[in-house]
Parts: structure tokens; C-alpha cells; sequence
């Protein structure tokens, strides 16, 4: 295993792991810094490509501008854990999943 074997695994684990870290985490701001931990890991992976202009791409574009504007929406709006709990039931909210798909597979 050489060198760039190496860098590959470790930038893939960081890719994924941040992706999944996103997905799993509670709040809406930390998920976002998770998505930009998974995006400068993508980059990486460009550069391993040698796929250069991609990768500034990737970190100028998403992980900068488009990251920035989510968060500042985020922070906008003032989304917090515990928003959009305390509606609805579990209960409901599997009903109306329930109907919603029975819908459209109909």
C-alpha cells in the first residue's frame, strides 16, 4: 500500500463520515459544518485525481458560497433540535407516511 492508497482511504473516510455525521446529527448547524467537512474531503479526492480545477471548484462554490448562504438561512429562520417537534404524534406523522405512499404507488 503506497502513499496514495493511503490518501485515498483517508479521505474517503472522511467523506463519508462526515456525509453520514450530517445526515445523523440534531442540529442544523453542525450539520451544515459536517457537510463542509464532506465536501473539502471530496475536493481532496479530486486532487488525488489530479483533477485540479474541480477541486478549487468544489471548495470555492459549495463548500464556500453555497455553504455560507444555507447557514445563514439556518441562522435566519433560527431553526433549532427542537423544531417541528411537538406537532404531531409519531403516530400521525407514520399514518400520513403510511397514506402518502399508498398514494403514490396507486
Amino acid at each position: 500500500m503506497n502513499a496514495v492508497d493511503l490518501l485515498f482511504w483517508l479521505f474517503a473516510v472522511l467523506s463519508v463520515g462526515g456525509g453520514l455525521s450530517m445526515v445523523f446529527s440534531r442540529h442544523p448547524v453542525s450539520a451544515a459544518m459536517f457537510m463542509i467537512v464532506s465536501l473539502v474531503g471530496v475536493a481532496a479526492l479530486f486532487v488525488l485525481l489530479e483533477s485540479f480545477f474541480l477541486a478549487i471548484l468544489q471548495v470555492l462554490v459549495y463548500a464556500g458560497a453555497v455553504m455560507v448562504l444555507f447557514l445563514f438561512i439556518i441562522m435566519l429562520l433560527d431553526v433549532g433540535p427542537e423544531a417541528g417537534k411537538g406537532k404531531l404524534s409519531h403516530f400521525k406523522t407514520g399514518i400520513f407516511g403510511l397514506l402518502a405512499t399508498v398514494l403514490l404507488v396507486g
